[in-house]
């Protein structure tokens, strides 16, 4: 009732930027996570090949093009998965390429940690959406709020800008559902360093309904490093569908 209510509240509401970034929070704190996932994810890498290194999945950058399907395993409490290549039938633990819950997108906003508090983040790598901490208006400036549609929804798109350590604060874009104030896509853009070099990655993650869950079915990610001598241009899209429920642990993750 009270979820009911927060959204009833929200669409009768004149409401300007901040007030529809807080209600989408809050929104997405009160969704449900299923326990168990299994689904398949469609990979597409120019340039950026996904492999299994030292049994954990891993991306790397090399010239060329990758096309693969995997069958994913994945278990919310702690996050990690078996990854099963279709083509290969090869076996990969870790953090899957791409997690239905968004990563820290969807877990961390159920808290609101200070900048003091944001983890040590790995620079060897170009990061997610899902490593982005997101913690409330007090560290974004909502610049503009556009009525748009999106795939046939309604949305209210915001533009935000973070007030101080935007290598912490990434976000940019936030399209929220203008009837469920559920994210139905995010967008950020990060610059950080990789091998040395100056690096950025402009990211976005769509998400949708499936079922009683709202869960991130694409995402497209492209990075690009002034690495020497060759450069590095890169994109990744994935995309997850044929999700499925188990009340029990998959047999994939016995032993994980």
């Amino acid at each position: 009732m009270r979820f009911a209510t927060l959204i009833l509240f929200a669409a009768a509401s004149g409401l300007g930027g901040e007030a529809i970034y807080n209600h989408a929070l809050a929104v997405l704190r009160a969704a449900r996570q299923p326990p168990y996932v299994v689904y398949r994810v469609d990979y597409r890498g120019h340039n950026a090949f996904v492999r299994c290194d030292g049994g954990i999945t891993k991306v790397s950058f090399d010239l060329g093009d990758q096309t693969a399907s995997f069958r994913v395993a994945y278990r919310a409490s702690d996050g990690r998965a078996v990854s099963i290549n279709l083509q290969s039938n090869h076996r990969c633990g870790g953090t899957p390429l791409m997690t239905p819950s968004g990563g820290d997108l969807a877990a961390l906003v159920r808290s609101t940690p200070p900048p003091a508090e944001a983890p040590s983040l790995d620079r060897s790598a170009p990061r997610t959406i899902g490593d982005v901490r997101v913690a409330s208006v007090l560290y974004y400036r909502v610049l503009s709020v556009q009525d748009e549609d999106l795939d046939g929804h309604p949305c209210h798109h915001l533009k935000l800008q973070a007030y101080s350590n935007p290598d912490v604060y990434p976000l940019t874009d936030l399209w929220v559902d203008a009837g469920s104030f559920a994210i139905r896509r995010v967008g950020g853009d990060f610059a950080d360093r990789y091998s040395g070099a100056p690096a950025r990655t402009v990211a976005t993650g769509s998400f949708e309904a499936v079922g009683e869950y709202w869960l991130l079915d694409r995402e497209r990610i492209v990075f690009t490093a002034a690495t020497r001598p060759h450069p590095i241009a890169a994109t990744l899209d994935a995309e997850a569908r044929d999700f499925t429920f188990p009340e029990n642990t998959p047999p994939e993750l016995n032993g994980q």
